[in-house]
């Protein structure tokens, strides 16, 4: 899940900076969001942009650091 939101906000991100700053530059795998005319083709880029912030946050929602760095066994005679 982190992977795929990693993939979705940095392809978000880099296809609007360069439909800002350089508008002739496309991805080659993301050339069809324009497709649908210019407004839903920022609406694409918006929702994988915050797509991949939602999943990047709550990849790391649910862990929690443990103290010394690294897990400690179970005592022995315990499960």
């Amino acid at each position: 899940m982190r992977g795929l939101g990693q993939l979705l906000l940095v392809f978000g991100l880099v296809s609007a900076a360069l439909k800002l700053w350089l508008p002739g530059v496309h991805f080659l795998l993301l050339i069809w969001i324009d497709n649908w005319g210019n407004q839903t083709g920022w609406a694409i880029r918006i929702g994988m942009i915050v797509l991949g912030a939602v999943l990047l946050g709550l990849s790391y929602r649910g862990k929690k650091p443990v103290p010394g760095g690294t897990p400690q066994p179970p005592p022995p005679g315990r499960i």
